[in-house]
């Protein structure tokens, strides 16, 4: 009879092995990372181009770029581009962030040989139609409208605004107005600049034999999109607003979004694997000091959480919640306390350790199954990090003490230096 009353035991996570991808090259030196999976007969490809806003010359022209490339090729219209995938059961998703412009195919390993010279030919030949460009335009337009009636939307905009201001490449912001000044030309101009084998990286997870590398290389690795354009990475500093509090009215609202946070530093930092396991601790996980102050014991928020955001070029720590609109000043003085107990108290073994656990176990369940796999070495090698990024991890979860805890709360949570924004 299994007693109740008694917890499972459990063992500590001393080391991880982690299986890393191959790397190569395709024929006109496009690198390539491959991550075999025997018992998994779906493919799994990603283009990730340096294509993200930092690089366009107008707001809105990168993330228009790759949505629209699936809108028409040379030799296919929309209709048939989305008759064929589906045709195939293939799966596609563009997506377009701060740095980086991402092309994910899926489609089952039979299929892979038709699949892929159907996305081949929307990315090397798109012809972004005029009609296309004004639906999307039109749509994303209208999505803006609701999304400024929420006042977590009117705080992030504003947190980036505070945190990246002057025109700065992270600190764009559209308006209304700008969906409509969306050019095609703009558009075609940064295709060519941005989306060509000088500019790219390949991804391929899941089942890939020989057949399936040959067949990339077959429709990548050739010289016809290599091209000599590249867009410059032009390293610009970020230098945050200097005041500290920052207001966003939204007249009639019930709640109120609040962010607090500051520029700090990216991945590639020798201290962020420490400040995440900070972090976690703060506000990085459900049993938080965050969530079980403001939420559990104050009632505040459904929800309060904190993260170490990274960029190519940046990175900053925020903290974010959406209260009642009675509960910001309460709100913003129970975040300030759990900050300054970071700065002046030791943390306890046992918190430590469930803080520490969570972290790699968490980490654990990003490598579950090819897929995810990749995505997280995609993740370190597009700062240029080695693939022993997630052994190191580990072992600095590990070593963590109470006192490495207090040092970098005591170095880099210094609220004064913090940015506070509030919209409702």
């Amino acid at each position: 009879m299994i007693n109740r009353q008694i917890p499972p035991s459990f063992n500590k996570i001393e080391k991880i092995e982690f299986l890393k991808p191959q790397k190569s090259r395709l024929s006109n030196g496009i690198p390539v990372f491959t991550f075999f999976a025997e018992n998994n007969h779906v493919v799994r490809v990603d283009l990730v181009f340096d294509a993200g806003s930092w690089f366009q010359p107008n707001v809105l022209v990168a993330s228009f770029t790759n949505a629209l490339l699936r809108e028409g090729s040379r030799s296919m219209s929309s209709s048939e581009i989305a008759e064929k995938l589906d045709f195939y059961g293939a799966y596609l998703s563009l997506h377009s962030e701060k740095d980086k412009a991402v092309v994910t195919l899926y489609c089952l390993h039979k299929h892979y040989k038709a699949v892929v010279q159907i996305v081949a030919d929307l990315i090397k030949f798109p012809v972004f139609p005029e009609h296309e460009l004004r639906i999307h335009a039109n749509k994303r337009k209208e999505q803006f409208r609701i999304d400024s009636e929420k006042v977590k939307v009117l705080a992030h905009r504003k947190f980036q605004e505070v945190l990246f201001p002057g025109g700065h490449p992270y600190g764009q912001l559209a308006t209304i107005d700008d969906f409509d000044q969306v050019q095609g030309s703009q558009i075609s101009n940064f295709h060519k600049m941005a989306y060509n084998a000088n500019n790219c990286k390949l991804y391929i997870s899941g089942f890939v034999d020989d057949e399936v590398v040959e067949l990339t290389n077959t429709n990548f690795g050739e010289a016809d999109w290599s091209g000599d354009a590249k867009l410059a990475n032009t390293i610009i500093d970020a230098t945050s607003l200097q005041a500290k509090s920052f207001r966003v009215s939204r007249k009639d609202s019930v709640q109120s979004a609040i962010r607090v946070g500051k520029l700090l530093f990216n991945q590639k930092h020798p201290d962020f694997i420490d400040m995440r396991l900070l972090n976690t601790l703060l506000g990085g996980y459900f049993g938080s000091r965050l969530m079980a102050n403001i939420r559990e014991d104050k009632g505040y928020t459904y929800g309060i959480h904190s993260s170490m955001v990274s960029m190519q070029q940046a990175g900053f720590f925020a903290i974010s919640t959406e209260v009642g609109s009675e509960f910001v000043e309460p709100t913003l003085i129970e975040i300030l306390k759990e900050i300054e107990k970071l700065k002046t108290e030791l943390v306890n073994k046992e918190e430590l350790e469930r803080v520490k656990s969570y972290f790699v176990g968490n980490m654990i369940r990003s490598f579950d199954g090819p897929f995810a796999t990749m995505e997280s070495f995609r993740s370190v090698i597009e700062y240029g990090l080695e693939a022993d990024y997630f052994d190191q991890a580990v072992q600095h979860a590990i070593q963590l003490t109470s006192e490495r805890i207090l040092e970098l709360a005591q170095k880099y949570l210094d609220f004064d230096s913090m940015k506070v924004v509030v919209a409702g």
